[in-house]
């Protein structure tokens, strides 16, 4: 190949390798220049005049001078001011449409008074005949109490009152007393006071005043004579129990000094013959070591025989010492016995002397004939009371009710109802809505107070004491800064944000008052509840009107809700007779009761009254069938899995105390009964603040540290328990589906419970301990959540209660 052939090839292969080089080279130039003017921009006064600064963020008045910082708040307050008086107009609708339907309650409610009238004459009577036979009743316990106290106080003031047999002839009278006759009176008495208030209410709710003052003469005498009796009992029960204590303490004193006087001289004895055996013992110990030194010198000696004569005389003495040291050993667990049953016996003594001279001083004072005319004063008190009563019947044969002043009383207008609000500063404004919210607030609570009174068939008075709304306490405005000309930027944003704060306050309210007055609608208009307000909005009220009330004020229209308005009163007073502790029914089935119409599906909807027995697995305290939870399965494929035969409900919000000083509000419906709300908070007693708080059963407050008693994990008590309150618990309960379930209620003391508003138990006023099942209830639950709330009274010591669920039906 010729070299110029060569040298052409190599200069083609050079060409196309700068050909393939061609783009790197062009990128690599790209990005050294890029880097190249980026360094020059950074680092040079270059970037100045390429990059824009960034710009700081400022207040929007920092560089405001002082008179337009007063221009710019003044339109802000003009703004604001707007919609505070929007706010207020909203709130004087809702006012003039809560006035206008407390009128037809009103109208409603005396209507319903006047259609009652005519029967209540002989349904007082009724009232009154229950309660001569409950007071019959408790006359005739009296009797039998009367005659126990009487051998009582025999046995205790006898000469021998100190023997045993005397002391178990008075545990035998008082065990009588104490678990027979006084549950037996105390009932009695405690229907027979339910029978008088249910006379006074039903007196006061058709207007025969003479016979509801009469029947609250009564019903106080009735309950003194009570309590007459309950103290009485008391005393006597208590003299009981110390003079038959005197017989058995003294017989345990007797054997202690006995123990004392013949363990002591054997003590002494055992002592001395211990320390004569020490001596011995030590004596022939030394002899031993002795013998056995004398022995081995002896065998250094090469003097074999002798040696041994030693070890032998060694050997017995060693023996000796051996039976003298287990002697001693024996002689030492005697003596540590005697030490023990003299001290235990000393112990007693210490003890038990100081408390026998106690009981020994009370029954001198306490053990006498002052018993039997305590006792004798209660039954004279309750004879009393039955003449009462029998006086309680005339006054029913004449009295006459009361008539009403107008057939329909039209209220007067509150001023605020039509205040001007415009001309207002905004903190006058503001204010003139906090009053509109509490003006709202007072006719709600009478909306409550007759609809409480026409289901119960009560006077709207003593309704309108049982009824509580609660409200929240409103902010009160800086009218010094409100009134204040801002100069500067830090007067411009507080004096901006207080009226930022009031405009959503009043919000808030509107908010609030609006829900009240949807509240009342669907009390007033339970059928069509939304038809006054549907599709306005919240600021824009429309006001109640003739036209729209036209409908409700036909006659016909009344007369169909007078026919309600008896059906659920009627249904309301069955279904608290049915949810009421019963000694004759500790389990009702009220389940079908409870039930929607829908539900009901042809269903009987009678109380059935069954045996305790009749109830699934009468549950114990120690029950460990018993397990945790607020959600239950019931459909056959859930996979429910519960591994028990009733499930307690665990979690709960509870909220107290409220007062209750001397069980005087035992019958007033605190905020709670009215509306559930967990948010809210509350004035209880002693004018705190109260608030909801989580709880949950087999919480930590327990009574009994010392463990003198078994808790059961299904109680739940309350961390603060403070005496003579009210205390409530809301818990939510889940089901997969509707269902029928026993229940099983357990309360200390006094309590009522209601399940989706429906009540369901009701105990008697007496003060009681708590027990896992007080009484069983079979009731209907809804598919999804199913809402309890209890109403627990504490009187004194401790306060509890319990939920616990069948898993499955038993009916």
């Amino acid at each position: 190949m010729a070299k110029e052939d060569l040298f052409s090839d190599e200069i083609r292969e050079r060409e196309r390798r700068r050909r393939r080089l061609e783009p790197l080279w062009g990128l690599l130039s790209f990005l050294f220049h890029l880097v190249f003017f980026g360094v020059v921009i950074v680092l040079t006064p270059v970037k100045d005049l390429i990059l824009d600064k960034p710009k700081e963020k400022a207040s929007p008045a920092a560089d405001l001078s002082a008179d337009r910082l007063e221009d710019i708040a003044e339109s802000l307050s003009e703004a604001r001011m707007n919609e505070l008086v929007e706010q207020i107009e909203a709130l004087q609708a809702v006012l003039h449409n809560m006035r206008v339907m407390k009128e037809e309650l009103s109208s409603d409610y005396k209507a319903f008074v006047d259609q009652q009238q005519p029967h209540a004459r002989e349904l007082m009577k009724a009232l009154v005949q229950e309660t001569q036979a409950h007071q019959e009743k408790a006359t005739a316990v009296q009797e039998q109490i009367a005659t126990v106290v009487q051998k009582m106080t025999a046995l205790e003031t006898a000469d021998s009152r100190q023997s045993l047999e005397t002391s178990q002839k008075l545990k035998e009278e008082l065990k009588k007393l104490e678990n027979d006759l006084d549950e037996k009176v105390t009932v009695a008495q405690a229907s027979a006071v339910n029978a008088l208030d249910k006379l006074k209410v039903k007196a006061n709710f058709t207007r025969y005043r003479k016979v509801a003052e009469a029947a609250e003469k009564v019903l106080e005498a009735q309950m003194e004579a009570g309590d007459m009796q309950a103290q009485a009992q008391q005393d006597a029960l208590e003299t009981a129990r110390q003079v038959a204590e005197i017989a058995p303490l003294e017989q345990q004193i007797a054997e202690a000094k006995k123990v004392v006087a013949e363990q002591k001289p054997l003590l002494e004895t055992a002592e001395k013959r211990k320390a004569e055996l020490d001596q011995q013992s030590r004596q022939e110990q030394s002899l031993t070591q002795k013998l056995k030194q004398e022995a081995a010198q002896l065998r250094r000696e090469k003097k074999w025989h002798a040696a041994d004569q030693k070890n032998q005389e060694a050997n017995a003495h060693y023996e000796a010492w051996k039976n003298l040291n287990a002697e001693r050993q024996n002689l030492q667990g005697a003596i540590h016995q005697k030490r023990f049953q003299i001290a235990r016996a000393e112990n007693v003594l210490k003890r038990e002397e100081p408390h026998l001279a106690a009981v020994k001083e009370f029954a001198r004072k306490n053990a006498d004939e002052r018993q039997n005319r305590k006792v004798a004063q209660a039954q004279k008190a309750q004879s009393e009371v039955e003449k009462r009563v029998r006086i309680l019947y005339e006054i029913i044969e004449k009295d006459s009710p009361e008539k009403d002043v107008a057939e329909r009383q039209k209220e007067m207008k509150d001023p605020l109802e039509t205040a001007e609000s415009r001309e207002k500063q905004m903190a006058e404004a503001y204010q003139m809505a906090v009053e509109l919210e509490q003006k709202v607030a007072e006719k709600f609570v009478e909306v409550k107070a007759l609809e409480t009174a026409l289901a119960k068939k009560m006077d709207v008075e003593e309704a309108r004491k049982l009824t509580d709304v609660p409200l929240p306490d409103r902010r009160k405005a800086n009218e010094k800064l409100l009134a204040e000309k801002p100069r500067t930027k830090e007067v411009f944003d507080r004096k901006k944000q207080e009226e930022k704060e009031l405009v959503q306050e009043a919000d808030h309210m509107v908010t609030a008052s609006v829900e009240m007055m949807e509240s009342a609608m669907a009390i007033v208009f339970p059928k069509t509840p939304e038809a006054a307000v549907k599709g306005q909005k919240i600021k824009k009220i429309k006001l109640l009107d003739e036209k729209a009330l036209s409908e409700r004020r036909e006659q016909s229209s009344l007369e169909e809700r007078l026919a309600e308005l008896e059906t659920a009163a009627e249904f309301e007073l069955q279904m608290a007779a049915a949810a009421a502790e019963d000694d004759a029914a500790k389990a009702k089935d009220i389940a079908d009761m409870m039930k929607d119409e829908a539900e009901k599906a042809n269903e009987s909807s009678e109380v059935k009254v069954l045996g305790e027995g009749s109830a699934p697995s009468p549950l114990k305290g120690d029950d460990m069938a018993l397990w945790p939870g607020n959600v239950m399965a019931v459909a056959p494929d859930s996979g429910n899995g519960i591994p028990a035969k009733w499930m307690y409900v665990q979690s709960w919000y509870v909220i107290g105390p409220f007062p209750n000083p001397n069980r005087v509000n035992l019958r007033r419906k605190f905020a709670p009964e009215s509306k559930v709300d967990l948010d809210a908070t509350y004035i209880g007693k002693d004018g705190r603040i109260l608030k909801w708080s989580f709880i949950q059963a087999n919480n930590s407050n327990r009574r009994d540290p010392w463990g003198y008693r078994q808790f059961d994990a299904a109680e739940v008590i309350p961390e603060k328990r403070e005496e003579y309150a009210i205390y409530y618990a809301y818990a939510e309960v889940f089901f997969d589906q509707p269902c029928d379930r026993w229940i099983a209620i357990g309360s200390d003391d006094r309590s009522d419970m209601w399940i989706n508003d429906t009540p369901v138990w009701g105990s008697s006023n007496k003060l009681k301990a708590w027990r896992l099942a007080e009484d069983y209830r079979r009731v209907h639950f809804k598919k999804g959540r199913n809402r309890v709330l209890i109403r627990v009274e504490n009187g004194h010591w401790n306060c509890g209660w319990s939920l616990c669920i069948s898993v499955e039906d038993a009916k």
